[in-house]
């Protein structure tokens, strides 16, 4: 089974911005005071650094079983459903991130910037 799930959309790409760090697929943005994660492909903004990116991202959740014979599901030892959960840009498309989670786990933040644009 595979499932997209919409994230939030926090508006728009980056305009008068200053690329601060690059992480691999996401960047850390300075853009008029405040400190945003976005899209290294498209500038599309996923998130305030404060928050992390995922929740702006797209999902795409993947059964274990359909990613290759050799991935066994662990329903039979554990009695739940787990998933590969992508994070995807909404603006591109690029995968930018995954992790195995049950389809009830909400998305962990696991980029937070605590920092305003003038201390980058």
């Amino acid at each position: 089974m595979t499932q997209f799930v919409i994230g939030v959309d926090i508006g728009g790409t980056f305009t008068d911005a200053i690329v601060v760090a690059d992480a691999g697929q996401v960047s850390l943005v300075g853009e008029r005071g405040k400190v945003f994660l976005g899209c290294v492909s498209c500038g599309k903004k996923l998130g305030v650094a404060e928050d992390g990116y995922r929740h702006g991202c797209l999902e795409l959740e993947i059964a274990l079983e359909t990613i290759s014979p050799n991935f066994l599901s662990p329903k039979k030892r554990l009695m739940k459903t787990f998933f590969f959960r992508r994070f995807l840009c909404p603006g591109c498309g690029r995968p930018l991130d995954g992790q195995i989670c049950r389809a009830s786990d909400v998305p962990y933040s696991d980029v937070i910037v605590n920092r305003t644009a003038e201390d980058l």
